[in-house]
């Protein structure tokens, strides 16, 4: 999936192994790197961005970023205070469609 760079369904498995696995996801080390995973892509991404001028990488970050919108919720059981920071550094103006997205 790296090799392929299918970002959306690395988040998703990432989640999911939090989700089968309640021990890794009481593990901060475990929970740490999902969220250090999320922010180095989103890094990642924003940087071939700019280096590029092909869409290719804008609708990949794009879909990590929606996916990471529909995930908001498990993302807030796996540590609320990552998330809120993850939502304040990258994700600039839309905080309230995550809010939106909790009622």
């Amino acid at each position: 999936m790296e090799r392929k760079q299918d970002y959306v369904q690395q988040l998703q498995l990432r989640i999911e192994a939090m989700k089968l696995n309640s021990y890794a996801a009481t593990r901060k080390e475990a929970v740490d790197g999902v969220f250090d995973w999320i922010n180095n892509t989103l890094d990642i991404l924003a940087a071939k961005k700019v280096g590029a001028t092909g869409k290719e990488t804008t609708i990949k970050e794009d879909a990590l970023r929606a996916q990471i919108q529909l995930d908001f919720s498990e993302l807030v059981n796996l540590d609320a205070k990552a998330t809120f920071l993850l939502i304040d550094e990258k994700f600039d103006h839309e905080h309230e469609k995550f809010l939106n997205g909790l009622i």
